[in-house]
């Protein structure tokens, strides 16, 4: 079984889910994706405007011993769609995100908030 993967913010208690990017949950599936979860996290950490910039923030998998990916999937806010509608303002990035998604944005829980933010 492979390790799974998320950004976190231990300051805010917020964290980001890659599957809501259109992404895996896998290290190699992260690391090659464009508009992804990754570049969300590095919209949080624009300076100087940046929801985490400054903050204890941290790439958490399912099988690290400190246990810290549960606590943050149990105890800590999802952001990821907050994230995804910032980096939709911009034109190519959103075009780029509405294709990525394309397998996960028709999911009963989520089809409201994707067709808010993509409008589809």
């Amino acid at each position: 079984m492979a390790q799974y993967f998320i950004a976190i913010n231990n300051t805010k208690r917020e964290w980001m889910h890659p599957h809501r990017f259109g992404d895996g949950l896998k290290w190699p599936e992260l690391c090659g994706s464009s508009h992804g979860m990754l570049s969300g996290l590095a919209h949080t950490l624009k300076a100087p405007s940046g929801r985490w910039v400054g903050d204890d923030v941290a790439i958490v998998g399912d099988y690290d011993s400190s246990e810290v990916y549960d606590m943050a999937m149990d105890c800590y806010k999802d952001i990821s769609f907050i994230v995804m509608r910032e980096m939709a303002e911009d034109p190519y990035a959103r075009a780029t995100m509405l294709n990525k998604v394309a397998w996960v944005r028709d999911e009963p829980t989520d089809a409201a908030i994707y067709k808010e933010i993509f409008g589809e």
